[in-house]
């Protein structure tokens, strides 16, 4: 009698799996693809011919254009763009389509029409362009009213479509602290802590400045060659390369930020005798402002690359 109750659980487990995986795995029928490809469309945008985007929302006008192939914010600052933020922005706008209609533009003013949410516009290599008015959200449905200006109509738009578009110029930013590394052809790095500074070199006595894969040198630190530095040398170009910049100041900043008397510095030596230094400021608290030599933008940063280079100078300071 157990053995037949525990085979019949196993077979009712085993027909409960099943049926999850039939109706989760396969995907929309003929009628769900006929009734989704019914829908309205309120706007089909050939994204891959856009020049410009403009969307106003939350008391702020962001505009990114398209130039030389790639993407960057215009206003409300000049700053480098997230490629997949700006792509998935995009995507969304591609092709808009509606839950149904709602009414009709010449009652825009009971779709909170006439003083818009979210307001899109891009820009096409024809010179056209398409705007997308956001209204108030529809009582119930999960839904936004929404038109395109100079359209008759009135439509439903799902909650996810119009959260999609609601982005800030900090959203669309690129938050990377610096191209990558060149980690081959990098010869040395220096750590500057306020009046200490300790250097990390690669490279056994006789390779010169040949190029060689950083993980295989021996990295040790300068002026004393019996203490290896390798895994302090990688983390610090670790925390540098994959970590992102928690937010950004202005350039007229740079003051307040304390990089005009940087507290640190970080500078890498290359194998062709070029150099690149980071400075750092730290205006105080757990956050601190990096300038990359390369770029404009003065980022603000949390403390892992501090802590990186605070390493390096406790190794140093065993010796």
């Amino acid at each position: 009698m157990k053995r037949f109750t525990a085979t019949a659980v196993a077979a009712a487990l085993f027909l409960a799996l099943a049926a999850y995986v039939y109706f989760m795995e396969r995907g929309p029928s003929r009628k769900e693809r006929a009734d989704e490809a019914k829908k309205p469309v309120v706007a089909e945008i050939d994204a891959a011919k856009a020049v410009s985007l403009e969307i106003v929302f939350g008391g702020e006008t962001l505009r990114i254009e398209k130039k030389k192939g790639s993407w960057r914010l215009a206003s409300p600052v000049d700053a480098r763009t997230n490629k997949l933020a700006v792509e998935t922005l995009l995507e969304a706008l591609r092709e808009i389509k509606s839950e149904g209609v709602a009414g009709k533009m010449e009652d825009a003013a009971e779709f909170g029409l006439d003083s818009p949410r979210l307001e899109a516009a891009i820009t096409l290599d024809s010179g056209q362009t398409v705007k997308i008015v956001v209204g108030d959200a529809a009582p119930v449905g999960g839904n936004f009213y929404a038109a395109r200006s100079g359209g008759d109509s009135v439509y439903l738009v799902s909650s996810y479509t119009i959260k999609s578009l609601e982005v800030t110029a900090d959203g669309l930013r690129d938050k990377s602290l610096t191209e990558p590394l060149e980690r081959d052809k990098i010869r040395r790095v220096t750590a500057a802590l306020g009046a200490a500074s300790v250097t990390c070199e690669r490279g056994k006595p006789g390779d010169g400045e040949k190029e060689q894969a950083v993980a295989n040198l021996d990295w040790r630190i300068s002026g004393a060659t019996e203490k290896e530095c390798a895994n302090e040398a990688l983390d610090l170009m670790s925390a540098l390369e994959f970590n992102e910049a928690a937010g950004f100041a202005e350039p007229s900043d740079a003051d307040s930020c304390g990089l005009e008397s940087p507290a640190y510095s970080l500078e890498f030596g290359y194998s062709n005798g070029e150099k690149k230094t980071f400075t750092i400021g730290a205006p105080g608290g757990d956050r601190y402002c990096l300038k990359n030599p390369d770029r404009n933008e003065i980022y603000i940063i949390d403390k892992r690359l501090i802590e990186s280079m605070e390493a390096l100078r406790m190794l140093s300071a065993k010796l």
